[in-house]
């Protein structure tokens, strides 16, 4: 009786924990897996977004910089400012490295670009379907009146501003010729020449304005006195 009752035991025992391992894989595969499976899931899912997601927003600064850098280039020929005092800087530097002398110049700004007279009657019929776009440029106008010892000095002077990344336009060049030379010892007297050049820049585009190129002004002398041309020397008070 009792060896018959310690088997029974066992098996009671063998089948409790049988059934229990049974009942403790069921749950775990049907229940605990797939969700951690599903969980696994969710998980590859999240990382591929924020791959997605860090890419996208690369991808977005790049076009960002693109445009910032396109407009900045853009804006060297074309600025949405006038920018008339780097407009003037250029053309000191011309009359610098040309070697001509600027006697006389004269300023306009805000003027819009005007039109031979015979292309202005086949372009006033496009005008009310361009309205926008003519008037969106303008231009700063720079009327100069210089002398140079010769021609060449002179073309000089406007290949230099030609040259410079912003679109220049000549548009009016005049030029008197000195008198007659009498005798060879007589001095030789200057060209004299009046140009008349522009700049463009397009005011209508004002978000544009925070890329507009920064002007490259010279130092300053540090003078107190302007006709000094010893700006170090200290006077003392008396």
């Amino acid at each position: 009786m009792p060896l018959q009752w310690i088997k029974n035991r066992w098996f009671i025992v063998f089948v409790t924990a049988f059934t229990l391992f049974i009942l403790l894989f069921l749950i775990y595969y049907v229940q605990f897996l797939p969700a951690a499976n599903k969980a696994e899931i969710l998980e590859n899912e999240l990382n591929t977004e924020k791959k997605m997601l860090e890419v996208l927003e690369e991808k977005t600064a790049n076009e960002q910089k693109n445009i910032v850098e396109s407009s900045f280039s853009l804006q060297k020929k074309i600025p949405v400012k006038p920018l008339t005092d780097q407009f003037i800087l250029h053309i000191e530097k011309a009359e610098t490295v040309s070697d001509v002398f600027i006697k006389d110049m004269g300023i306009s700004e805000g003027e819009h670009p005007s039109v031979d007279g015979q292309e202005q009657s086949d372009i006033s019929i496009k005008d009310e379907e361009k309205s926008d776009q003519s008037s969106e440029l303008k231009k700063v106008t720079v009327s100069l009146s210089l002398d140079a010892e010769n021609y060449f000095d002179f073309e000089a002077f406007l290949k230099y501003l030609e040259s410079q990344n912003r679109i220049v336009q000549v548009e009016q060049i005049s030029v008197e010729a000195p008198g007659e030379r009498i005798n060879a010892d007589d001095e030789k007297q200057p060209l004299h020449f009046n140009v008349t050049i522009s700049a463009f820049y397009i005011p209508e585009l004002k978000d544009l304005i925070d890329q507009a190129p920064k002007i490259d002004s010279p130092a300053p002398a540090n003078k107190k006195d302007p006709f000094n041309n010893f700006p170090n020397i200290e006077r003392e008070k008396k």
